[in-house]
C-alpha cells in the first residue's frame, strides 16, 4: 500500500509540473507528457512554431521520473520556450 501511495503522490507531482510548463508555454503548446520507450524516458512536446507548422520534440530524460528536481522542470521549460532543440 506504501508504494501505491507514493506512486500516486509522484505521478500527481509530475503532471502538475506539466501542467506548469504547458501554461507557461501558452497556446504554443499543444501537447506536453512523458513518454517511456523501453528504458529511456523522453519529454515529448508539440509546439507551434513561427512559420505556423509543429515541432514535435522529443527530449530525452537522462535520470529516473523520480530524481528529477525543480531545477530539471526549469530547464525543460527553458529549452522548449527558447526553441533551443533540433527541429
Amino acid at each position: 500500500m506504501e508504494n501505491e501511495q507514493y506512486n500516486a503522490v509522484l505521478a500527481n507531482v509530475l503532471k502538475n509540473n506539466l501542467a506548469i510548463i504547458k501554461g507557461k508555454l501558452g497556446k504554443s503548446c499543444t501537447y506536453l507528457s512523458f513518454e517511456k520507450e523501453g528504458s529511456l524516458t523522453f519529454l515529448r512536446a508539440n509546439l507551434l512554431n513561427k512559420n505556423g507548422g509543429k515541432d514535435t520534440v522529443r527530449q530525452k530524460i537522462n535520470v529516473d521520473l523520480k530524481d528529477l528536481l525543480q531545477e530539471d522542470f526549469e530547464n525543460m521549460f527553458n529549452v522548449l520556450n527558447t526553441k533551443a532543440y533540433d527541429g
